[in-house]
C-alpha cells in the first residue's frame, strides 16, 4: 500500500515530500545565515543617513579666565558631538572640548526643565 500526503490541496508522493522538506531545510539554513549580514547592512545603511551637520546649532561663545572659547553644540538631547570650535593658545583641545561639553550639559538641562 502506497501513502500519500496532502500538501497543498494536492496529494505529493513520499519521494516528493523528501524533496520538499529538504528544500524548507535549505531555505531555513541561508535565512538564518543571511540573518546577520542583512542586520549589518541595515545597521550601515542607517547610520550612513545620518550627518552630525544636520543637528548644530550656532556656535556659542564660552568666557573662561583663560579666554573665550567658541563651541559648537549640537542637540539638547545629548552632548557627545559638543566640541570646540576656537580657543586661546594657553587651553588644549581636550580642555576646551570638556568646556563646550559643560556648556552642552547646562543648555540641555535649560531645555529640558523649560520642557516640563
Amino acid at each position: 500500500m502506497r501513502v500519500y500526503y496532502i500538501n497543498h490541496s494536492r496529494l505529493i508522493k513520499p519521494y516528493e515530500q523528501i524533496a520538499v522538506d529538504k528544500e524548507r531545510d535549505l531555505l531555513t539554513t541561508m535565512v538564518k545565515r543571511m540573518k546577520p549580514i542583512l542586520w549589518f547592512g541595515a545597521a550601515a545603511l542607517l547610520s550612513a543617513c545620518v550627518n552630525v551637520n544636520d543637528f548644530e546649532t550656532d556656535p556659542i561663545m564660552v568666557k573662561t579666565e583663560a579666554g573665550d572659547v567658541w563651541c559648537q553644540l549640537y542637540t539638547h538631547q545629548k552632548v557627545m558631538f559638543d566640541k570646540s570650535i576656537s580657543y586661546p593658545d594657553s587651553l588644549t583641545r581636550q580642555q576646551a572640548d570638556a568646556i563646550c561639553i559643560s556648556k552642552g550639559e547646562e543648555v540641555a538641562k535649560a531645555w529640558h526643565d523649560a520642557r516640563k
